[in-house]
């Protein structure tokens, strides 16, 4: 099994709720938090400035989850000035961000991401100078996805950068085999007495399980867009409970997982 970790994505959340999620995620062992939203166009539309603000939030009360930030570059965002925000948060998080960048942006805005992955290294200005970008993030290479119908060449500006598959849209088998893939999904509950029985949740479980190996995913990303802050509460203690584990385990133990899980609810 492939599958090495389980996210949280909070799509289109408020940055209070953002906070208090953070705190119940970590508090449930769930490893990365994502903010921002990957379908960021029209009313989904999340300025880069914004996600990145709640994150440095996120990183104050949090010690050891990744934060995760889906950015998409565009006419409203200065890779130079995101890069700067960028390297403090990293510093301020102790080295926890990860980043996801949008590959159906419209216009230059892979252009912009690329320039973004780049400028610790040096920012080109008038006169051919080259002028550091400080601070410079803690980790050596921050990871990178790309989000939405990403090409090999899209691929390859970025290095090692993984591939993002969101829920609905047409999975790429040989990109999935040729790169860190990522699969985001909805649950169709968000907590395990709302899936009605013991064996329709452990039915889903295990459809999840099985799309997630027969793509050769390397994380699942479950994506959470309530206003609740019990709901959420609730929601990342089933996550980290009973989706977790049974992404990790022996698929014969995903029944027993749920049971235990279900009596104790």
């Amino acid at each position: 099994m492939n599958v090495i970790r389980t996210s949280i994505a909070l799509t289109n959340v408020e940055p209070r709720l953002a906070v208090c999620a953070a705190k119940a995620a970590e508090a449930n062992g769930i490893r990365a938090l994502w903010l921002g939203n990957p379908r960021n166009s029209g009313q989904n539309a999340v300025d880069p400035s914004f996600t990145t603000a709640t994150a440095g939030a996120v990183a104050g009360v949090t010690q050891a989850i990744r934060i995760g930030l889906f950015l998409t570059l565009g006419e409203t965002a200065s890779p130079l000035r995101l890069a700067e925000d960028i390297g403090v948060l990293d510093n301020l998080s102790g080295g926890r961000v990860e980043l996801s960048f949008s590959a159906s942006a419209q216009g230059n805005g892979l252009d912009q991401a690329a320039q973004l992955m780049d400028a610790w290294d040096g920012w080109q200005i008038p006169d051919d100078e080259v002028v550091a970008i400080v601070p410079s993030p803690i980790q050596p290479i921050i990871p990178c996805l790309l989000a939405g119908e990403a090409k090999q060449g899209d691929l390859a500006r970025f290095g090692s950068a993984g591939v993002l598959s969101i829920e609905g849209e047409q999975e790429n088998s040989e990109r999935a085999a040729a790169y860190r893939h990522v699969m985001m999904r909805k649950l169709p509950f968000s907590n395990l007495s709302a899936a009605g029985s013991e064996d329709k949740a452990i039915q889903q479980i295990q459809e999840l399980r099985k799309s997630a190996s027969a793509n050769g995913f390397r994380e699942i990303m479950i994506e959470f867009d309530g206003l609740d802050e019990a709901e959420f509460t609730d929601f990342a203690a089933f996550i980290g409970s009973v989706i977790d584990p049974a992404m990790r385990c022996s698929e014969l133990d995903i029944p027993a997982i749920v049971k235990d899980a279900w009596q104790m609810a």
